[in-house]
């Protein structure tokens, strides 16, 4: 069942996760509540070997090295056409996080030493002392004078610089034992499975071996977002494919015409072509659940779809395709002019007798999704009727319709839907119209334009819709939510990397962008849409704050810029820093804070701005962050004691209420 949450706006859709029984992969006890301290996370895509990553970093799920590669490659947000391109260029590496190169091992086994007479190791500038190591080991590595021949992790960081970005990283993870001293003699030239068994006989679990793959796919991620970021200038997979062979691997015979450049092109082309065949589904834009409550977490069947029974109309038969890339396994009942309860024929029964039928024969699922109501009026009878022929042990959900021509045309069906939610535990709302108002672009981009009538997703509006339903069954149900304020806003999570505002500078600070440096102006926006109910986005607010002197260069964002929340008839007061017990008691006043701090997820090690949207029942805090996409910081329930000690003395709250205090 569903707690009821205590939110600040009314909520009939949310991205979550259900932590459900079911083995995930074979672990002691131990090492289970070793992974839950340290928030680890489990997926399990089809029932295929489930893997974990640490701290909250990476996603990583499959059984194969590419399906590994692919899910955290794609879940740190890369596209598909750059995660081919990447793999593509993997593929001709390393392979494994720790790979030290031979040349590496030749030089330490023949005695090489610096012209200090130090051992020649895994830190040495090649720069700093050519000549000599240059007649050690036979001359400089094929990328130039300043690197030395020690090649790390999946894409064989060699450069000087580079390599110890990557080596601070597995310090900062404490990982530092795989690779100082005589380590590669231990871990270099193991392949990837032989360095997981490895790690495993050596401390009783997996944790460093994922820890591992995780820093090394962050560290790709951090190196394309600064010195890199021309690769996302390209657009297909073999484009992708070339550029960072060319300029980010910097092999040898990897520039253009070479003959690594021409492998890693073919292989980018054909990893793109895996994935249109749908070979990488499964583990295709999953989102790993967090383990809450310092137990661990096993993702729900409804990931993959295996207990999902989605009835539909036309909208849902156009959109099988795209439902199925996202839940493989689930069961799709949908046909052109279907009927919500009543009117069904033999040959196109009605939703409700859908229902019915499949229960009778015991194959109705414990998930139901009710995609139904643009060919009739819906009425509160119609609905009751689908909820009795379901029962109190599944759960179900009603998709809102909507018309992008005839805007009010569903207001009845969609009234319907939400007057179910708040008085049975065992009913959620999937909102489709919202999905398509909120959406980056306009509701034409998603929705065909069919002059009479407009109800048909566009591809685009068909892998929304897809998401928009996975995310919902996969959420915790907030349709029984309260609203302390009275207000009637929706919540909306923006992203600041996020188009069309992520590229757009923030403020005059040498082209600094909103995705680099906007969490402040992001989280605002939330708050602000939240409880005026106006939709404001991170690009109106990062305006105002730069006009009005808010932008703070080389920091981020001044505290003061909570007081544009004024503009938009809120109420804005510094609590200073007050006692959580007095924080809760605001929130419960429909107070939202905005606060910075330093420190874990969902703040960072630099600094970051969220915001704090609301409280549930049993204390635990409900936030809005702008930064960490795909990680379910948005949809967790935080205890206080996760948050509180890391910000700052500014909690500036922002209310609909004049003269709200604690």
């Amino acid at each position: 069942m569903f707690k009821k949450l205590m939110y600040n706006s009314l909520l009939l859709s949310v991205i979550g996760v259900f932590l459900l029984s079911g083995a995930v992969m074979a672990l002691d006890a131990s090492t289970l509540y070793e992974y839950a301290l340290n928030q680890i996370f489990f997926f399990n895509p089809e029932g295929a070997n489930n893997y974990c990553t640490s701290g909250g970093d990476c996603y990583i799920s499959g059984d194969t090295w590419d399906e590994r590669m692919w899910s955290a490659l794609r879940h740190v947000g890369f596209t598909p056409e750059q995660t081919a391109g990447l793999i593509g260029n993997i593929v001709h590496e390393g392979g494994t996080p720790t790979t030290q190169e031979y040349v590496y091992n030749n030089a330490r086994n023949s005695g090489c030493t610096t012209a200090e007479g130090k051992p020649y190791d895994i830190h040495t500038d090649f720069a700093s002392d050519r000549v000599h190591h240059g007649s050690c080991i036979g001359g400089s590595y094929s990328a130039g004078s300043e690197v030395v021949g020690i090649g790390l992790g999946p894409v064989q960081w060699s450069s000087h610089g580079r390599r110890e970005g990557y080596l601070a990283k597995m310090a900062e993870l404490g990982l530092s034992k795989y690779f100082e001293g005589d380590a590669y003699k231990k871990y270099g030239s193991l392949s990837d499975e032989q360095l997981r068994e490895k790690i495993k006989s050596e401390t009783g679990s997996e944790n460093d071996y994922w820890a591992l793959w995780c820093a090394a796919i962050k560290f790709i991620w951090t190196e394309m977002q600064g010195d890199y970021k021309g690769f996302f200038n390209n657009s297909t997979a073999a484009e992708y494919g070339a550029w960072a062979s060319a300029s980010y691997e910097i092999c040898g015979q990897c520039m253009a015409g070479g003959s690594q450049y021409n492998a890693r092109v073919k292989s980018a082309e054909e990893y793109w072509q895996k994935y249109k065949s749908g070979q990488f589904a499964a583990v295709e834009n999953g989102s790993a659940p967090v383990a809450n409550g310092g137990s661990s977490g096993n993702v729900s069947a409804s990931s993959n779809g295996s207990n999902v029974t989605i009835i539909g109309d036309s909208i849902t038969n156009g959109a099988r395709a795209a439902l199925l890339s996202v839940m493989p396994k689930a069961e799709i009942v949908a046909q052109d002019s279907k009927q919500f309860s009543s009117g069904g024929s033999a040959d196109n029964p009605s939703g409700l007798q859908i229902v019915e039928q499949l229960k009778a024969e015991g194959k109705l699922r414990q998930i139901v999704v009710f995609a139904l109501g643009t060919n009739s009026a819906v009425t509160k009878s119609d609905v009751d009727a689908v909820l009795k022929a379901v029962g109190p042990d599944r759960q179900v959900f009603f998709v809102t319709n909507y018309d992008t021509v005839k805007t009010n045309k569903y207001d009845d069906n969609n009234k319907a839907f939400a007057a179910a939610v708040a008085g049975n535990n065992n009913v959620g709302v999937v909102d489709w119209k919202n999905a398509i108002l909120t959406a980056s672009g306009s509701p034409s981009d998603y929705v065909k334009d069919e002059s009479v009538y407009a109800v048909h997703p566009t591809s685009e509006g068909q892998k929304l819709f897809a998401e928009t339903i996975k995310n919902a069954i996969n959420g915790v149900k907030a349709s029984d939510t309260c609203s302390p304020n009275g207000t009637n806003g929706e919540l909306v999570i923006y992203y600041q990397g996020d188009e069309p505002w992520g590229s757009l500078p923030y403020g005059n600070c040498g082209g600094t962008t909103i995705a680099e440096a906007g969490c402040g102006p992001s989280s605002l926006a939330m708050i602000i849409t939240a409880l005026s109910g106006k939709k404001v986005t991170p690009d109106e607010i990062a305006k105002k704050a730069a006009d009005r002197g808010y932008r703070v260069c080389g920091s981020g964002s001044a505290h003061a810029m909570t007081d544009i929340a004024k503009d938009y008839g809120l109420t804005v007061k510094n609590y200073g820093r007050p006692s959580i017990a007095d924080i809760n008691k605001a929130l419960k006043n429909g107070v939202m804070f905005q606060v910075a701090g330093t420190g874990p997820v969902p703040l960072s090690g630099i600094g970051h701005v969220i915001g704090i949207r609301g409280i549930t029942d049993d204390g635990k805090w409900l936030i809005f962050d702008s930064a960490h996409k795909g990680q379910g910081t948005n949809e967790r329930e935080w205890d206080p004691m996760e948050i509180y000690p890391y910000i700052g003395s500014e909690w500036r709250g922002v209310s609909k209420k004049v003269g709200v205090d604690v």
